[in-house]
């Protein structure tokens, strides 16, 4: 009986045993299978938080998209040139100058007309439907149309250091011993206005399309440092604001809307509203910037990539470069990019022309659907062209 009770305890202990060693296989299983199921869940929630990514970030899903290239660049016209030689073409005209003459010549290449110029100091600007010629040290000003004929004769009262038509403006550096003048006319040739400017070295300026608010740039010398200045004035000549860039030297300024212009210095870029900068960044990997007025966009172009920012400062979007480019152009609702042999097409982020050439690209604008490619004895006007595959 002694043993038959020992024998039921040890069957008892045993199967606690057996109870115990389940129980701690079952935990350990229990364990593992919720290890796995943690697994699962984070996993779940990334596959999740990527297609949220996906689903509401159209720019995020083409940058994922490989390039597509369907169309390329093909010559239609070539010109000779050289790199001295200013150029502007018309809609069925090039015309040039050349240091000597003013040259047009017809689409084919053959010439149109030819204008000596024997001025002691000749200065030519080429405008949009006029071609300005002077005589700088006598102050005389021709206007000649698009047929070589002169159309009137203006005597400035001092020397003529520059002429600029822009934004629908004449504008005249005049000079003398001791200061300088700016004279801005319309394209009639009528007086709008004359800033007076002293102690101060006029760089730039700049009118709003409707021509009612006017900017200058100036480089003048404060405690002995160099420093920019924004000067706003009124349509008429108005004085009515100014802004300080100590230490800057502005070197490019544009209106982008009726109030609002951008400026690039030596160091930094601005986005300036009614005379207030309301941002900023640093110049340092910026290469180039193109401004889409319609969509109210910026393109910054820097050494890897392509970044589009509103007038507000919010990025839009930002694309990775696989090489380098030197100037970004807006062209047919997107933008082209041009590097030194090639030059690619951007639209909706997604690269959609490449061309690519074994002459080296010098300049490339663009004169609405033909994009007027400079190397460095010829010009060629290119046409876009649909790859076959």
């Amino acid at each position: 009986m002694a043993k038959k009770k020992k024998r039921s305890l040890n069957t008892k202990r045993n199967m606690s045993q057996v109870n115990i060693i389940n129980a701690n296989q079952k935990s350990k299983k229990n364990k593992k299978t919720n290890k796995n199921n943690k697994k699962k869940f984070k996993l779940f929630i990334l596959i999740f938080i990527f297609a949220v990514l996906i689903l509401s970030n159209k720019d995020f899903l083409q940058k994922i998209l490989p390039s597509w290239s369907n169309k390329t660049l093909q010559v239609v016209q070539k010109y000779p040139i050289n790199q001295e030689e200013k150029v502007r073409f018309y809609d069925d005209l090039l015309i040039k100058w050349n240091g000597k003459s003013v040259i047009a010549l017809n689409k084919d290449g053959t010439s149109k007309w030819e204008k000596e110029v024997t001025f002691e100091n000749p200065l030519v600007f080429l405008g949009t439907d006029t071609i300005y010629i002077c005589e700088g040290n006598t102050g005389d000003l021709y206007f000649v149309d698009l047929d070589g004929k002169s159309l009137k004769r203006i005597q400035m009262e001092n020397y003529i250091k520059k002429i600029v038509e822009k934004d629908g403006l004449i504008f005249i550096t005049l000079e003398s011993e001791d200061e300088e003048k700016l004279t801005i006319m319309n394209k009639k040739g009528v007086v709008q206005n004359n800033i007076l400017l002293k102690d101060e070295r006029l760089l730039n300026f700049s009118a709003n399309k409707n021509r009612t608010n006017i900017v200058l740039s100036t480089l003048g010398i404060e405690e002995g440092d160099l420093n920019s200045k924004l000067i706003f004035y009124k349509e008429k000549g108005e004085y009515v604001s100014e802004l300080d860039f100590n230490e800057e030297i502005i070197t490019s300024i544009e209106f982008v809307d009726e109030n609002s212009i951008v400026v690039f210095t030596d160091s930094r870029f601005y986005f300036i509203e009614e005379g207030n900068t309301l941002w900023k960044r640093d110049m340092e990997h910026i290469k180039d910037m193109y401004v889409n007025t319609k969509d109210k966009d910026i393109y910054f172009l820097t050494s890897d990539t392509l970044e589009v920012i509103s007038y507000k400062n919010k990025v839009e979007e930002s694309i990775s470069l696989n090489r380098e480019y030197n100037k970004v152009e807006g062209f047919n609702k997107g933008v082209l990019l041009v590097g030194d042999n090639e030059i690619i097409g951007i639209n909706n982020g997604r690269e959609n022309l490449k061309y690519e050439t074994q002459e080296k690209i010098e300049d490339v604008i663009i004169e609405d659907s033909d994009i007027i490619l400079f190397t460095a004895n010829r010009i060629n006007i290119m046409a876009e062209k649909k790859i076959n595959r």
